[in-house]
């Protein structure tokens, strides 16, 4: 973990037009960075666990209304890693002869992003006969969204991990007003503990290394440190993230 920050510190010494600053700070291809968030996803409990509770807590606000439908608004999809298993929640409580329906209103970073993640959610919904499920996915800072709650249905905001990439009080405010207009059953709200947002660079250095420090800590019960998987994930997911919060 000190490589890496030891490294973005460097690039914050150095100016953009250094050619050392471009290695430094020389990002994974997208196929590399999916392929190390996958591998950090199955092994570490931070994600899981956020996923577990959020879902959990939109089956309860479905469940109290006692609808049939169920729409979720995700501001930040990514690969749509959250939604199998509530998928398979709703299907528990659902029969052949008294379906549910759950439609899902997706953001995504780009177009490519959010057709790969439709194509596996459907995929993964045609195993649960009793759900009848629905897609649709927007790039994020889309203008075209129409919320038009449905007759007895339950409407739910995800807002997991999403509010501090902003990165701006005058993003987050405007993402909270739409939220609030579009007067939902249930808003989830799950972020990292501490904050990356200051201004100033020794608390946001400080807070990074004590939030980074207990990822790191968990990949030494699940992953050796000469496991090649915990290299990518180290360097292809959490190196880059912690680039981003310092810089």
């Amino acid at each position: 973990m000190l490589t890496y920050f030891a490294d973005t510190l460097l690039a914050h010494l150095l100016t953009r037009k250094s050619p050392f600053y471009d290695a430094i700070m020389k990002g994974p291809s997208p196929e590399m960075e999916f392929s190390a968030f996958i591998s950090l996803y199955k092994v570490s409990p931070f994600y899981q666990f956020a996923h577990f509770t959020a879902n959990q807590a939109i089956i309860e606000a479905f469940k109290r209304e006692g609808s049939r439908a169920l729409h979720v608004l995700d501001f930040d999809v990514s690969y749509g890693f959250q939604w199998p298993s509530l998928m398979q929640s709703l299907s528990e409580n659902a029969t052949p002869t008294n379906k549910i329906s759950l439609k899902i209103t997706a953001f995504g970073g780009n177009v490519e992003v959010i057709q790969e993640t439709e194509s596996g959610l459907v995929s993964f919904a045609k195993g649960f006969p009793n759900l009848i499920f629905e897609f649709h996915g927007l790039v994020r800072g889309s203008k075209n969204v129409k919320m038009e709650k449905r007759k007895d249905e339950t409407v739910a905001i995800n807002l997991v991990f999403h509010l501090t990439s902003l990165k701006t009080l005058s993003k987050i405010s405007e993402t909270l007003s739409f939220v609030y207009s579009l007067k939902s059953s249930i808003v989830i709200l799950v972020e990292q503990e501490g904050t990356s947002s200051s201004n100033k660079f020794l608390p946001r250095f400080m807070e990074s290394l004590h939030q980074f420090a207990a990822i790191f800590d968990s990949l030494d019960d699940c992953l050796p440190l000469e496991s090649d998987e915990r290299l990518s994930i180290e360097r292809n997911h959490l190196g880059k993230e912690i680039r981003s919060a310092i810089n």
